[in-house]
């Protein structure tokens, strides 16, 4: 992929895709969990997983459409990967709910300030996880075979 005159590694690329959905997310993501919490006056927390079930949604769309149309299974179905993707969310929404009622009730932060960061520290392990399990990519392997052939150049 060249950007800008400028010669972009294919996985890095697909790096930047998947924060790209991943960003398109956020704000579906906090307005949910903004809305509901202060106008239906529902407790934060069940907010934010309001929040995660319908900004899984969109973000989700973009990764099959994008992200790994290339590589992802087209004789599965869609509701295979669909279920892949939320229970790799949902390892994710427990790192991330665990570290949004600790930033909130231990540090005092704004639930919204808590919210931002506690999806920031979550990405990580997502991104891993729906790479390999949900695309059937595997990641580390493509990893050691690109760094094992700079070496032997």
């Amino acid at each position: 992929m060249v950007i800008l005159g400028f010669e972009i590694h294919p996985e890095l690329w697909r790096y930047i895709k998947f924060s790209l959905a991943g960003l398109a997310g956020v704000p579906v993501n906090l307005t949910t969990l903004f809305l509901l919490t202060e106008y239906v006056h529902l407790y934060y927390a069940l907010s934010a997983v309001a929040g995660f079930l319908v900004a899984g949604l969109v973000i989700f769309a973009i990764q099959t459409k994008w992200t790994f149309n290339d590589v992802r299974r087209k004789d599965r179905l869609v509701g295979v990967s669909l279920s892949k993707f939320y229970a790799i969310r949902l390892l994710g929404e427990l790192i991330y709910m665990g570290l949004l009622i600790l930033l909130t009730e231990k540090l005092g932060l704004w639930y919204m300030l808590s919210a931002v960061v506690a999806i920031c520290l979550a990405f990580p392990v997502r991104y891993t996880l729906d790479n390999w399990w949900i695309w059937g990519r595997k990641f580390w392997q493509h990893i050691k075979v690109k760094r094992e052939a700079a070496i032997e150049q």
